[in-house]
């Protein structure tokens, strides 16, 4: 385990595409990532959460078109939520694959939840990385406080092999929009809330699903 400062992008960087998995400061919470190419830090992800592998991990990318370079189908509501005041920051959204070839780890999946993240020291290091595989600082389904690093410590399933301090951060997660079907659905309501979006999208557009 390595304490970092978030201006060492280059030693978290190195971690990353060496399989090693970071705990690191979102736009929201605290989270875990790992790059997707290196099922030992995929696991360890896994592992410290204690999730299902039936559930899927989130996806962080730095831009638009890295959407399109993994196969995901950028559907209409998917181009309207890209273009609005919520995008990039704490907005994720659940989309549906084009049927055209895709990275091997996303094979098998029905969708895929991705997040643009408007954390400025997240860019530099996506842009070395690639797409991370990046999901909430907490065991599966614990109430921790995720924006404090010594309550997510003392809550996960191990130790996250580096952890990038970022101070106290909200512990309100990001708000989950499923975009697949015709009308745009809230699957979770996190730190961007129905009101919120209500200023931006129809009321008969916003349909809260509590997971």
């Amino acid at each position: 385990m390595k304490f970092i400062t978030v201006i060492e992008h280059d030693l978290i960087i190195k971690e990353l595409l060496n399989g090693k998995v970071a705990l690191l400061p979102t736009d929201t919470v605290y989270g875990l990532a790992a790059s997707p190419e290196l099922e030992s830090g995929v696991q360890n992800v896994y592992d410290l959460k204690e999730r299902p592998r039936r559930f899927p991990l989130p996806v962080l990318v730095s831009k638009i078109e890295d959407l399109y370079a993994l196969g995901v189908d950028v559907n209409e509501n998917a181009r309207f939520l890209l273009q609005s005041p919520f995008i990039p920051g704490a907005v994720t959204l659940i989309l549906g694959f084009r049927d055209v070839p895709r990275p091997e780890w996303l094979k098998g999946r029905a969708d895929e939840a991705d997040r643009i993240p408007q954390r400025e020291f997240l860019f530099p290091i996506l842009s070395k990385t690639g797409p991370l595989l990046a999901t909430s600082a907490n065991r599966h389904c614990s109430k921790v406080n995720m924006g404090v690093i010594k309550d997510i410590l003392r809550d996960l399933n191990g130790v996250p092999d580096i952890i990038v301090d970022g101070g106290i951060l909200s512990n309100m997660a990001s708000t989950i929009l499923n975009c697949r079907n015709s009308t745009i659905t809230i699957q979770r309501e996190g730190q961007i809330t129905a009101k919120d979006l209500s200023r931006y999208l129809n009321l008969e557009e916003i349909h809260n699903h509590k997971c």
